[in-house]
């Protein structure tokens, strides 16, 4: 990438000339560079990933407007935690659906998690969600709730015992799971298949247990 002064004798210059040069401004900076045709070879790994995607965002906007576990501000904010994990910016979508095209190539059940809540009571918190699944599908058998004081480093984890049609309401206490009152931890469940976790992760939620 070249940078100019006065290109074309001008103060500026944006698009294409010919199909061989784009001019275009890049963070304040008059650039251009070859103009480039994308390639698109339709590979199968890119024709099945396309696929999952195409299988996971209509079932989110449904979910937007369910009246009973909708997919809410405080889906996209666990969604957005997780995203934070990534090495590279990425929002909450594209965290959601990194998770359900990894289950997909995988070949691992798909679900996402709506109505993610981290519920704080007296000396406990309760962890819930709703899996949202292809209608052909099935849910998983059961899953892991994982916890810790660090978003990365979630060493904590208890079996969220069976799940039917895909509901979650776990209760993690200060008596029995080892949790400070006080003390904020996020939160995590993470999809079981073949008793190992799957690729299929909720967003990250937090909570303090109360004293």
């Amino acid at each position: 990438m070249a940078k100019l002064k006065a290109p074309l004798l001008s103060l500026g210059a944006r698009g294409a000339i010919g199909k061989t040069l784009v001019y275009f401004p890049w963070k304040g900076i008059n650039a251009v560079r070859e103009y480039v045709i994308p390639t698109n070879p339709q590979t199968d790994l890119q024709i099945n990933q396309r696929a999952f995607i195409k299988e996971v965002v209509p079932l989110l906007h449904t979910q937007m407007t369910d009246d009973t576990d909708p997919f809410d501000a405080d889906d996209k904010s666990a969604y957005l935690w997780l995203a934070s994990l990534s090495k590279t910016p990425i929002t909450w979508f594209n965290a959601l659906c990194q998770a359900w095209l990894k289950a997909g190539v995988a070949d691992k059940i798909k679900v996402f998690y709506a109505h993610q809540l981290a519920t704080p009571a007296s000396g406990q918190v309760t962890i819930s969600a709703q899996m949202v699944k292809k209608t052909a599908d099935s849910f998983p058998l059961t899953a892991n709730v994982r916890w810790g004081v660090k978003k990365s480093l979630l060493l904590n984890s208890k079996d969220c015992g069976e799940i039917l049609d895909g509901a979650i309401s776990v209760a993690l206490t200060v008596a029995t799971d080892g949790l400070s009152a006080g003390t904020q931890y996020y939160f995590q469940i993470r999809a079981v298949e073949d008793t190992a976790e799957t690729p299929s992760v909720s967003g990250l939620v937090l909570g303090i247990p109360e004293a």
